[in-house]
C-alpha cells in the first residue's frame, strides 16, 4: 500500500526545528510516529494528531515569532503529513489532499518539506482518484489581453495618471524614465503559454495541472473593507466553476450571490507548473538607485522574487492602494 511507502520516505527522522516549539511536542509526534510506522494504535494516533494540529494552529494564529514559529510551522506540517498518511485509503484520500494543501497554504516554503508534500499529493490523486490529462493548444479566446480601449477604461478608476505605452521601454528607460510612478504596457504578455498553448481561460487546463482535491484560499465579498468580507479555504473545482472560463457557460448576475476571489496568493507553490506558463519581466531585476529605495531587500529564495496571483470574476476589484510590485493582467472579454 503506498502510504507505507510514503510514510517510512518521509519520516525516517524528524526535524530538530520541532524541539524549539515545545518538546512535548516533539516527543509526541515521535512516539506517534513510531507507532504509525508500525502499523499500531491507528485510530488513536490520528486522534492524538488532531489535537497537535490543534494545538500547532494555535501557536501559529498568535503569531509566534523566531526561533518558536520555525518550530510550530513543523509540527503543524509533520502533524498533517503524519494525520493525512496515517489512515489513507480510498475514503480518505480527499480529506489528505486537502490537509496537505493546507499546509502549503499555511506555512509555504517555510513547512521545510514542499518537495515531498506534493510528491505526496500526485501519488494520492494517481493511487485513489481519476487524473484528466490536457493537450496544448493554440487558442483565441474571449479571455485575450484587453484592447486600448478597454485597459484605458479600467486605468480611469486610478486616483491619479497611469501611463499608457504601447511598447515595452528598455530596462535603461524603465530605470531612468518610468520606475518611480505606475504605467501599463498594452499586450505585454500576449505571446505568453498561459494565454496561448495553457490557457489560464480554460477549466479543463487549470483542472489538468492541478488533478483533483485539491484547495485554496478565497476571499469572499466585493471589499476587504466590507462588512460580511471573509476568508476562507475552497474548492479548486469548485472555484474554477465559479469563474468565467472559456469552455464553460457563463454565470449571470442572478446566478452568482456574491464575489469569491484568489487575491495575493502563491499559487505556484501548490501548483508549479504554472510557473512555465508566465515570463518574468527583466524589469524586476533592475537594481534602482537610492535614495526612494534604499531600505528594499529581495526575499529570500533563490529566485529573489514572490509571484503572487489573483483570479477572480468580472466585476472583483481591489481598493485603492500602493504597492511596490509588477503586475499583469488580462481583462475577460464577457
Amino acid at each position: 500500500m503506498p502510504q507505507w511507502y510514503l510514510l517510512t520516505h518521509t519520516f525516517a527522522s524528524l526535524p530538530s526545528a520541532l524541539v524549539k516549539c515545545s518538546r512535548p511536542a516533539y516527543s509526541a509526534l515521535t512516539s506517534i510516529a513510531r507507532d504509525v510506522l508500525a502499523g499500531k494504535s491507528i485510530q488513536r494516533s490520528c486522534l492524538l494528531l488532531d489535537s497537535l494540529i490543534t494545538d500547532s494552529r494555535r501557536h501559529l494564529s498568535s503569531k509566534a515569532t523566531g526561533k518558536s514559529l520555525a518550530g510550530w510551522m513543523r509540527l503543524y506540517t509533520d502533524s498533517c503529513l503524519l494525520r493525512s498518511l496515517a489512515d489513507l485509503g480510498p475514503s480518505t484520500a480527499l480529506e489528505s489532499i486537502a490537509r496537505l494543501d493546507s499546509i502549503i497554504i499555511t506555512c509555504g516554503i517555510a513547512s521545510g518539506r514542499l518537495d515531498s508534500i506534493l510528491s505526496i499529493i500526485k501519488c494520492i490523486q494517481r493511487s485513489y482518484l481519476s487524473i484528466n490529462s490536457f493537450c496544448a493548444y493554440a487558442t483565441a479566446s474571449r479571455s485575450t489581453l484587453a484592447n486600448n480601449d478597454e485597459l484605458r477604461g479600467n486605468l480611469y478608476a486610478s486616483s491619479s495618471d497611469v501611463l499608457l505605452l504601447l511598447d515595452a521601454p528598455s530596462l535603461l528607460s524603465f530605470k531612468t524614465n518610468y520606475s518611480k510612478s505606475p504605467f501599463a504596457i498594452s499586450g505585454f504578455a500576449c505571446d505568453w503559454p498561459a494565454l496561448v498553448e495553457h490557457p489560464w481561460c480554460s477549466t479543463a487546463y487549470l483542472h489538468s495541472i492541478s488533478g483533483p482535491g485539491r484547495v485554496i484560499p478565497v476571499e469572499i465579498g466585493v471589499d476587504y473593507r466590507a462588512q460580511g468580507w471573509t476568508q476562507e479555504l475552497m474548492k479548486w473545482d469548485d472555484f474554477l466553476a465559479y469563474l468565467d472560463l472559456d469552455d464553460k457557460p457563463l454565470l449571470t448576475n442572478t446566478t452568482r450571490d456574491h464575489i469569491i476571489y484568489l487575491a495575493q496568493h502563491n499559487l505556484s507553490l501548490q501548483f508549479p507548473e504554472l510557473l512555465k506558463d508566465i515570463i518574468v519581466p527583466d524589469y524586476v531585476y533592475v537594481s534602482l538607485d537610492p535614495p526612494e529605495f534604499c531600505h528594499y531587500r529581495p526575499p529570500g529564495n533563490d529566485e529573489q522574487l514572490v509571484i503572487n496571483m489573483w483570479l477572480g470574476p468580472k466585476g472583483t476589484i481591489s481598493p485603492a492602494h500602493t504597492v511596490c510590485d509588477i503586475c499583469t493582467q488580462w481583462t475577460p472579454k464577457v
